[in-house]
């Protein structure tokens, strides 16, 4: 099947923080990813369920632990959706993560540049996407061998 056939694979942004939401809203337009909303965290659970998601991108830097690890459990009440964190500090061996993986998160990608992730906007997007596609099909082959 050629690239321009495949489905694009429908992401929600869950995000407080504006800067990256916009960068990350632009660099995603022209990328294997359809953004079907950029949400903070009192919609997300409604954007779940009417946007039908095959992600849901979660930004940990600007949203309460406690407050996303109740958003994943409700997540995995209501979607087959992967749950992918991102922040500063979003990598498996981070302190204070496990309860968010015990919750129903899937996997976790870390933002280039810091909170607001500036970088985005150069070529560490490129590659922020790319780790994105990666972390995707990874999680994927690990849900539905």
């Amino acid at each position: 099947m050629s690239e321009e056939k495949r489905e694009k694979s429908r992401v929600l942004l869950v995000s407080k923080e504006a800067t990256f939401s916009t960068l990350l809203e632009s660099l995603i337009a022209e990328s294997p990813f359809a953004l079907v909303g950029n949400v903070g965290p009192a919609i997300a659970l409604d954007s779940v369920r009417n946007q039908v998601p095959s992600m849901v991108l979660i930004d940990i830097d600007s949203i309460e632990l406690q407050e996303v690890q109740r958003l994943i459990l409700k997540i995995r009440l209501l979607s087959r959706a992967l749950v992918v964190l991102t922040g500063v500090e979003a990598c498996y061996c981070a302190n204070g993560l496990d309860p968010l993986f015990v919750a129903g998160a899937n996997a976790a990608l870390m933002k280039p540049d810091g909170k607001l992730s500036l970088g985005l906007s150069r070529e560490n997007g490129l590659l922020y996407l790319k780790r994105l596609e990666q972390v995707i099909a990874k999680s994927s082959k690990e849900i539905c061998p």
